[in-house]
């Protein structure tokens, strides 16, 4: 499965049992597909809010909030992508995208590094275009 920047998929990692959503950056030098969770709960400043109507691809959180995790980064390559039963179900729209990458511009992603950030804004950025 090839994801691209801007890509949105849900998996079934068993350490969870349950279904997860992310919001996939593409891939890494190394062939990795690099992604963030999109959660339910808005437990941190670091990570950016929306209202789930903005994420019609995911279902209705109990929360009514796509809260994009700009805390770490999950890493995973093909064979655990078909382990996790990984599948696209669309693509988030641009002025999303273009929200993300000003956040990260401004500073607010406090939970990832510099070359993390600059991931962000390049990979999200060409959403934007």
């Amino acid at each position: 499965m090839t994801l691209v920047a801007g890509d949105v998929f849900e998996l079934y990692p068993p350490t969870v049992n349950h279904k997860k959503y992310c919001l996939c950056l593409g891939q890494d030098e190394f062939g990795f597909t690099i992604c963030m969770f999109l959660n339910s709960e808005h437990k941190f400043e670091r990570d950016l809010p929306y209202d789930c109507a903005r994420f019609e691809m995911i279902p209705a959180s109990d929360t009514n909030l796509t809260v994009v995790s700009l805390s770490n980064f999950l890493r995973f390559d093909d064979r655990r992508l078909r382990l996790y039963r990984a599948k696209h179900l669309g693509k988030i729209a641009a002025d999303i995208a273009a929200e993300i990458v000003e956040f990260c511009q401004a500073g607010n992603a406090k939970g990832l590094n510099r070359a993390e950030k600059e991931f962000v804004i390049s990979r999200l950025g060409q959403v934007v275009k």
